[in-house]
């Protein structure tokens, strides 16, 4: 399958593109030096000594991948991949229905990447998105990582404004979806707007220069591993968790 390029970086070294078969161990390997090493809620808990729960973790990568929409950052002379947005389209529930989350949550038998899971979900419980802003399909960025090699670019912010570009795209009725395996991926569901849950400073920082809006807050301190509060390994700077999103045009 091959991959759509959405995006150049001014010197023309990185390219952006949606995600393809080819590249999935590559993303894999980002997430696992790039976000379960550093995002704020694996580093307090220190996921990256967990080879259980990242496989896991691993697991719900490759099941979003499916819906088509997650990005990548390639750096064109290697052909490294630099970042990645693994994005998922998610469905209004129905009434008693259980969310994507609670439902991928109830098969893992780590009880680190199943707390990492409901933590997820437990932010979109905080604040429904779907009710406040009367929509019924939405795509979330839920692995938003940067190999560590390459930070300090831009590259993140410009990953964001892809995916933006990404559901905007299918919302105007592009299909962009880009399927891993060769199976046919429909129009529908269609995103009426783009979310992330924002964990640190920098990501909250993006979401900012993005121009999207805080939908909600969740203190550290309100949230418990074994006993421990989350806010009892975080850095002083950094209190709180934030969901952001921005509607599509």
């Amino acid at each position: 399958m091959v991959s759509k390029i959405w995006a150049t970086s001014n010197n023309g070294t990185i390219q952006y593109m949606s995600l393809t078969e080819e590249y999935i161990e590559k993303v894999l390997e980002v997430l696992k030096r790039g976000f379960y090493t550093d995002e704020s809620v694996c580093k307090a808990l220190n996921l990256a000594s967990d080879e259980d729960a990242m496989a896991e973790l691993n697991k719900l990568v490759l099941c979003v991948a499916k819906d088509g929409m997650s990005v990548i950052a390639v750096e064109k002379e290697t052909n490294t991949v630099c970042a990645v947005a693994v994005n998922k389209l998610q469905v209004k529930s129905q009434p008693g229905g259980d969310s994507f989350f609670t439902n991928f949550a109830k098969s893992c038998k780590n009880p680190l990447s199943r707390f990492i899971i409901n933590y997820m979900n437990d932010a979109d419980d905080n604040f429904d998105l779907f009710e406040h802003c009367k929509v019924d399909c939405l795509l979330e960025t839920m692995f938003l990582g940067t190999h560590p090699e390459f930070r300090r670019r831009g590259i993140s912010s410009k990953i964001c404004e892809v995916t933006t570009e990404v559901a905007r795209r299918l919302l105007h009725g592009e299909n962009v979806k880009v399927s891993l395996d060769g199976t046919e991926l429909k129009l529908e569901p269609v995103p009426k707007l783009v979310a992330a849950l924002f964990t640190s400073p920098q990501s909250r920082a993006i979401g900012k220069s993005a121009g999207w809006k805080v939908a909600t807050t969740i203190q550290y301190k309100d949230s418990f591993y074994q006993g421990k509060s989350l806010a009892s390994a975080m850095e002083d700077t950094n209190r709180t968790s934030q969901v952001y999103f921005k509607r599509l045009q």
